[in-house]
């Protein structure tokens, strides 16, 4: 499949799921996609988008979008129940707004162009989250410290350079 997602997907009111990976998919989402209230998985990893604006449909619990070459992701609306959010090798330079979906879990941001140090509150909002995939960022500095009152039981930061690793000891809730 090439080209954009057409709008008309949004006749298929009933759908839970769009699997749409590898194939060559480039352009805007289409608009529509908010409105289908009732999907909760969309997978549009492999394709070929560079710059995401998206209004998630209000009941979405997984995003994948891994090996897209994004340089932007904006999220024009705050999904609710969004749980799962992969962003591996997405090269993007920042995080954005993506720290006020308070319902994130998971999140995979390993292999981007994310770089410099990480600000000790940007992850506070995300009380829900447990795992987060940092590795393989030029990210540097200290740990976070709203590391330390996270739920996190899985932190992947290989190859980032922070400070000092005795930091993540003080993360009761990451498993050993």
């Amino acid at each position: 499949m090439r080209g954009a997602i057409p709008a008309s997907i949004e006749y298929l009111s009933s759908l839970t799921t769009i699997k749409l990976s590898s194939n060559h998919l480039y352009g805007t989402l289409p608009s529509s996609l908010q409105r289908m209230s009732a999907l909760r998985w969309i997978d549009l990893s492999f394709n070929d988008y560079e710059s995401i604006q998206l209004a998630p449909p209000p009941n979405l619990e997984t995003l994948l979008l891994a090996w897209n070459p994004l340089r932007q992701l904006t999220m024009t609306r705050v999904p609710v129940n969004l749980g799962t959010l992969d962003l591996n090798h997405c090269f993007l330079h920042s995080i954005g707004n993506l720290v006020s979906i308070t319902s994130l879990q998971t999140l995979k941001l390993s292999w981007n162009q994310l770089s410099g140090t990480i600000g000790s509150d940007t992850f506070v909002r995300l009380t829900s989250l447990v795992s987060l995939d940092l590795s393989y960022n030029t990210i540097d500095g200290p740990v976070p410290i709203s590391f330390n009152s996270s739920f996190l039981t899985s932190l992947n930061y290989f190859s980032c350079n922070f400070d000092s690793i005795s930091d993540f000891v003080a993360i009761s809730t990451l498993q050993r």
